[in-house]
């Protein structure tokens, strides 16, 4: 059985240049600022890898947005400034 693409698409992640490559060059700097911003749709997007020196910094994809009741539940919780 194949996977479909939604399948495979949600197991895989996207890796950036590393943040030092992206702080050195401008062509990279811009592919990685394009990539972050092709991967903001909720419904779609990839998680984002970089490295930053040894440790590699993981982003997750956007949430799917709340529904309205979700938000009014959210919205009607008791907050208090402590």
């Amino acid at each position: 059985i194949l996977a479909s693409p939604r399948m495979t698409r949600d197991k895989t992640v996207i890796r950036l240049p590393s943040v030092e490559k992206v702080r050195a060059d401008a062509v990279l700097y811009a592919h990685a600022n394009r990539v972050l911003h092709l991967e903001t749709n909720p419904g779609n997007a990839r998680a984002l890898v970089q490295k930053h020196g040894e440790v590699d910094v993981w982003f997750n994809p956007p949430p799917i947005p709340m529904t309205t009741e979700e938000m009014d539940y959210v919205f009607g919780m008791p907050y208090a400034r402590i």
